[in-house]
This record gives structure tokens, sequence and C-alpha cells, in this order.
């Protein structure tokens, strides 16, 4: 949520793009071949899977929402209207805020998981299980 209203992408002769526009507009890039924008349903069905107890597959959600996030570094244009791009000149700071809530959650799975097993009087869950 606190990067929805932050400046998410910067221009050379541009106001910032926020956060928010990039949640509600960005799923145009898909179009365009830019998919970072699809790390947001990833996330959103870790939350869910996160609720339910899945928490393995939460974890595999939550590493390619960030493998897809991190593709925004290649993002270098952004369509105000239906001319040309205008170049990205640098991500601000709601990349850094998106790309961390994705970090957060697969720690915290991690860190469920962990808690359920040591509760159970199992042994903690080796790294990549």
């Amino acid at each position: 949520m606190a990067a929805l209203p932050t400046a998410a992408l910067h221009f050379a002769n541009h106001s910032p793009v926020k956060g928010i526009t990039t949640l509600l507009w960005g799923w145009w890039g898909v179009l365009t071949g830019d998919v970072p924008w699809l790390a947001n349903p990833l996330y959103f069905v870790a939350l869910v899977l996160v609720l339910l107890g899945c928490y393995k597959s939460s974890q595999l959600l939550c590493v390619l929402a960030l493998a897809l996030g991190m593709r925004s570094l290649a993002v270098d244009k952004w369509f105000f209207n239906k001319a040309e791009g205008t170049p990205v000149t640098a991500l601000g700071l709601a990349f850094y805020l998106w790309m961390a809530s994705f970090a957060i959650l697969l720690i915290g799975v991690a860190g469920l998981q962990w808690w359920g097993a040591v509760h159970r009087k199992e042994s903690p869950p080796s790294i990549g299980s």
C-alpha cells in the first residue's frame, strides 16, 4: 500500500508516474511485452494461499513475483498516449517498496512454515523445501 502514492517511474520531461497509476494501467504493458505487472496477480494469489495454509505454493508464487518484478529494470518506456512512448530515466521509490512487499511475504511464509514445523516437533524445513 505504501508504494501506491509514491513515484514509480521518473522521466526527463514529464512528472513521475505514481504506483497507483502503474497498478491500474500497467497491465497494458503485457500487450507490448513488458510483463512486470503480472507479478501483482501472483502476489495476491500468494496471499490467499498463505491464508489457506498452502505455504510451499505461496513461496513459489512469491519467487515468481520477484522474478517478474525484476523485469521492471528492463522497462524503458511508458505510454501516456498512443504516440511514441516516453523514455523512463529511473525507477522510483514505489518500485522498491513493491519489490520489498514480495520479499517480505516470501520471508514471512518461510517463517510460518518453520514455526509450524517447530511446533509440530518436526525438523525445520531445509532451504528449498
